[in-house]
């Protein structure tokens, strides 16, 4: 997948733009889970981790969440388990096939995703 540099904003750069990331549910009573469709609308640097806040809106009701995808050392990207997408480097406002599940704590975790279309495939 080509590197689009520069789609993951500081949170002062996302605040910036207009995008609003109060809106976004993170705790695992609020994110979906599951597999589904969701629209990734916005990235944003983790302030204390290595990691990127992926805010996400659920295809068909619009619910928002939010999850974190950390830095993957074995890969040396930001990329889930044995998938080849790296976070870092896929286009906003795509749909996204994407499955969350929780980790041993009980945090929402994305187990994986998957581009299904660019926004400028989408519909309406």
């Amino acid at each position: 997948m080509k590197r689009m540099a520069g789609n993951v904003l500081s949170w002062k750069q996302a605040r910036a733009s207009g995008f609003n990331p109060q809106g976004y549910g993170y705790r695992s009573t609020e994110v979906p889970q599951g597999s589904m469709e969701a629209v990734l609308d916005c990235k944003i640097w983790g302030g204390k981790v290595m990691g990127i806040g992926c805010y996400f809106s659920r295809c068909g009701d619009g619910k928002k969440f939010l999850v974190t995808v950390y830095y993957n050392r074995i890969a040396r990207n930001y990329s889930i388990g044995g998938s080849k997408t790296d976070i870092y480097s896929c286009p906003l406002k795509g749909v996204y096939g994407v499955e969350v599940g929780t980790n041993g704590k009980g945090h929402p975790v994305l187990q994986s995703v998957e581009l299904a279309n660019t926004g400028s495939d989408r519909q309406g």
